[in-house]
């Protein structure tokens, strides 16, 4: 199956639309590179992918990237849609952008029916670690570092109890999440490492029932907790709510405002 966003229909079989951030009102469209490209999980027998050069055909007022939204299928999820072949009318793109574009094995749309060679794991890995060193700035202010592991601190304490398996789920939650970090190609490095399992943190089997047996301890106390949290709302609401379970009364205290009394 070939699939084309927003792109000319006699190409491909299916047709899909470029997403975009939501949180931006008004006719001026910013793309969510991640939804748009995780989309592609939806067709398994995905054989090709076709990508636009522009969008001001339908949206005249846009930042919209052909590299960047090239750069976030390459480090899609699942790690065989990003070694899918990417076509695009490379006689469209500004000679600038065309060494990157070729570095990210993409080929021309006249070459959508040729024999092309697929890309290894190998090759894919190369070029991931391409676009992750030349997006990721780890020269950052302690504050921002500071951020950035909070960010990354209740996706991985959600991510770990769901693992546990303790009777709830929290896929829900842990797929806002995951959306909303990935967004960040420093977090998508981390969550893409997850995927390749060279990840140091996953909880070891041998402590996995323990702890298990632990966590549906805590959640079966029935006991008031408050807590005091200044970032509920970059997923550390949902963590804790998981951690302590539904059977525990969970007061939530912004820091900045006055305690009751």
């Amino acid at each position: 199956m070939i699939i084309g966003f927003d792109t000319d229909k006699k190409y491909s079989d299916k047709e899909i639309h470029i997403k975009f951030d939501m949180s931006y009102s008004g006719k001026f469209k910013i793309p969510d590179y991640h939804l748009t490209s995780e989309q592609i999980l939806k067709f398994p027998n995905t054989s090709a992918i076709i990508i636009p050069d522009n969008i001001n055909h339908l949206h005249p007022r846009n930042n919209y990237n052909p590299i960047e939204l090239i750069q976030h299928i390459r480090l899609i999820s699942d790690h065989k849609y990003g070694k899918i072949q990417i076509f695009i009318d490379l006689q469209a793109l500004e000679d600038s952008d065309l060494e990157k574009i070729i570095e990210l094995k993409v080929l021309d749309i006249t070459d959508l029916y040729g024999r092309n060679d697929p890309i290894t794991d190998e090759r894919l890995e190369a070029i991931i670690g391409s676009i992750l060193d030349e997006k990721i700035d780890l020269t950052e202010s302690v504050s921002s570092r500071h951020d950035r592991s909070n960010q990354w601190g209740s996706y991985r304490l959600l991510h770990q109890l769901d693992s546990l398996n303790s009777g709830l789920s929290y896929k829900v939650e842990l797929t806002e999440l995951k959306n909303k970090l990935s967004q960040k190609y420093y977090f998508k490095k981390l969550i893409w490492n997850e995927a390749s399992r060279t990840s140091s943190n996953a909880i070891n089997f041998s402590e996995k029932e323990s702890l298990k047996t632990k966590l549906i301890s805590l959640q079966n106390q029935s006991i008031n907790i408050g807590i005091i949290e200044d970032e509920g709302h970059i997923g550390w609401e949902s963590a804790y709510k998981a951690l302590f379970g539904e059977k525990n009364n969970i007061e939530f205290i912004v820091a900045c405002q006055s305690l009751p009394e």
